[in-house]
């Protein structure tokens, strides 16, 4: 799930460095992105759940509109109900192709990209919640 709504657009292809983070790579980006929601059917319950994070993160920063759907359509997400799944995975590839043509290496507007993963380490990192407990409750098999 992630992979086909957010980690497949935007053609960072970058590696790490003691400097910074994607300090050696390039951006190269795709000619098409596929996007099945059958293959989601074959994924552990646990990964499909993981993957919600990012659709989350662009309703919360980028699309009211979207996050209105996925709190009235949960179950039907959740259930990998295909109208619902395709309209999702279409919304999120239009919002993340809009901020990738903005910003391609994330210069201006890195938040939009990066906003759950910060909060996330500040969390972690702040003691405030243990990750491995936070995910093996929200996205348990």
């Amino acid at each position: 799930m992630l992979a086909q709504v957010d980690s497949s657009i935007g053609g960072k292809v970058g590696v790490n460095h003691p400097l910074g983070k994607n300090m050696i790579g390039a951006f190269h980006q795709p000619t098409f992105v596929w996007m099945d929601a059958g293959l989601l059917r074959t994924l552990p319950p646990r990964e499909v759940v993981c993957g919600f994070g990012e659709i989350f993160k662009y309703g919360v920063i980028r699309d009211a509109e979207l996050f209105g759907f996925l709190e009235s359509n949960v179950e039907k997400i959740l259930g990998l109900d295909s109208e619902s799944i395709m309209y999702v995975q279409a919304k999120c590839a239009q919002l993340r192709a809009e901020v990738v043509s903005q910003d391609e290496k994330r210069i201006r507007y890195p938040y939009y990209s990066n906003c759950g993963h910060t909060i996330g380490h500040g969390l972690e990192f702040a003691g405030i919640i243990a990750f491995e407990t936070w995910r093996s409750g929200f996205c348990s098999e």
